[in-house]
């Protein structure tokens, strides 16, 4: 009868034993995946014109380097040519990203991105919006704001044009200037490339360059390469690119109270 009672007690131990490893087991997995997922949501990646790389963590992006950050576990919602193509991972090779491929899922499959491309992690939303010509009334407004900068002939600027957006979610549209006057046939004298925010009766410049004819082959373009919605709050964030024909540089602005900030650390 003892033993009987021992060998019971015996396999009510081990079961309790049996179920508490498990406990222990499913508490690890649990903290593991909790740190994965809080490190996601932590950092959030960008990748532009599959050249140019961006992690925006803490309100601030910076630019990294492939060599030094493995992203291929992250999932990337992909843009190509201002359409969705759908999510695919980044891939990695032996040579350590000497060049860019995603694949569709973890399969052979793959593409090797061109331009325009953008990617992003989950977290992070595209913002479509469509270019629009200058009218009369914005030809004025920017013929004044260059006659503030010393500049009375602004030549031609046909191939500027606006885009009107909410920038800030504050149900009420801005207007994005993108100016430039540069012309191959036609060369002025003063030479201008600038993009600014109509926000009221204020104006924001986020950026602004200027040559003159003698050295019109080191002109450098802004341009409104994308709009990104960085915490999904309805706050846009404006990419700007500045090229030259060598390179292009990437700048991140939202509004910040009435300015706009560049997110982007150098």
């Amino acid at each position: 009868m003892n033993l009987k009672k021992m060998l019971k007690d015996k396999k009510v131990v081990n079961i309790i034993v049996i179920a508490l490893i498990y406990m222990a087991i499913m508490g690890i997995l649990f903290v593991v995946m909790t740190a994965k997922d809080d490190n996601v949501s932590l950092n959030n990646y960008i990748i532009l014109n599959g050249e140019n790389f961006y992690e925006y963590q803490d309100g601030q992006i910076k630019s990294i380097s492939l060599l030094e950050n493995d992203l291929s576990d992250q999932l990337f919602k992909v843009y190509r040519d201002y359409q969705y193509s759908g999510e695919y991972y980044l891939v990695q090779n032996s040579s350590k990203y000497q060049y860019m491929k995603f694949s569709k899922g973890r399969t052979n499959k793959y593409f090797v991105p061109q331009m325009p491309f953008i990617a992003m992690t989950d977290k992070i939303d595209y913002v479509d919006f469509e270019k629009e010509d200058l009218d009369d009334a914005d030809r004025i407004d920017v013929r004044d704001l260059m006659s503030n900068k010393g500049i009375n002939d602004i030549g031609n600027i046909d191939y500027s044009y606006k885009v009107n957006i909410d920038v800030d979610n504050d149900e009420e549209n801005e207007t994005i200037y993108v100016i430039s006057n540069f012309d191959y046939v036609h060369i002025s004298d003063n030479l201008f490339s600038i993009i600014y925010v109509r926000d009221g009766s204020d104006r924001r410049i986020l950026e602004e360059y200027y040559f003159d004819s003698t050295n019109y082959e080191e002109f450098i373009t802004c341009s409104l390469s994308y709009i990104l919605d960085l915490n999904d709050n309805g706050l846009y964030t404006l990419v700007v690119s500045s090229s030259d024909d060598d390179q292009s540089v990437y700048n991140f602005y939202v509004k910040n109270n009435n300015y706009y900030k560049n997110l982007r650390l150098y």
